[in-house]
């Protein structure tokens, strides 16, 4: 595993106590995801990436009652939590790894992941190597555009803005089908900081005392915050 997602992992197992409560824009993802899955498709296995406490794998689930689910994710302490769900025990096999390097990718149905491929550090390659392990490849995915008017307060406080690159819609071009805006209001720039530390982003660490405090004087009124979705279906001809 690299170091990057070494940081990756410590930093969602610290809080995946709080992950729900700040997961507004990962619930509306997921039911949509889920929506999109078709009532005729027929699953027999289906491998879940990046479940985190297991918002999308309770809708599975209920999908899917007569199958066993996979519901993988990189923390421990997520793939845990989910383990105590006792909705989730008898339908659900648990795996605990890197959503690049998965184990167990072949001859799958349906691979699917709400919001949890824009941390993949070899995006395209790793696309190839699922597609050709499941019939389905579903997922959502933060783009490029996320987070405006929090890009604007850095451009106005003359600070980079350390937040992850995100993929374009040209990028994702192949395989998009739909995109979402989801808006969600703050009582201050802090709130919004608060908001992504507490689902394990920990975007505070990347900033310097001394701009991290001009942020926060900066954006001390309500401010809008933008997640934008892209929703990509990938399928094996084969």
């Amino acid at each position: 595993m690299s170091s990057f997602k070494r940081v990756v992992s410590r930093n969602f197992g610290t809080m995946c106590n709080s992950y729900e409560m700040h997961a507004t824009a990962h619930k509306k993802a997921a039911k949509k995801l889920y929506k999109l899955i078709s009532n005729s498709q027929n699953c027999n296995t289906v491998l879940e990436i990046g479940c985190g406490t297991g918002i999308l794998t309770e809708l599975l689930v209920q999908k899917f009652p007569n199958i066993q689910v996979i519901a993988s994710d990189i923390s421990t302490e997520m793939v845990f939590m989910q383990k105590n769900k006792k909705e989730l025990s008898k339908n659900c096999q648990f795996l605990v790894c890197d959503g690049e390097f998965l184990p167990c990718a072949r001859h799958l149905d349906l691979i699917i992941s709400n919001l949890a491929f824009q941390w993949f550090e070899n995006f395209e390659h790793t696309l190839k190597i699922l597609k050709s392990a499941s019939k389905t490849v579903m997922f959502s995915i933060l783009m490029d555009g996320s987070f405006k008017n929090w890009a604007i307060l850095h451009e106005l406080c003359g600070i980079k803005n350390p937040m992850l690159a995100l993929k374009t819609e040209q990028q994702l071009k192949h395989y998009i089908i739909d995109i979402e805006e989801i808006e969600i209001n703050f009582e201050s720039g802090l709130a919004f900081l608060k908001h992504i530390q507490g689902l394990g982003a920990n975007g505070v660490s990347h900033y310097k005392i001394g701009d991290l405090r001009k942020l926060i004087k900066a954006s001390q009124e309500k401010i809008a915050i933008n997640y934008k979705v892209g929703y990509c279906v990938m399928q094996n001809a084969s």
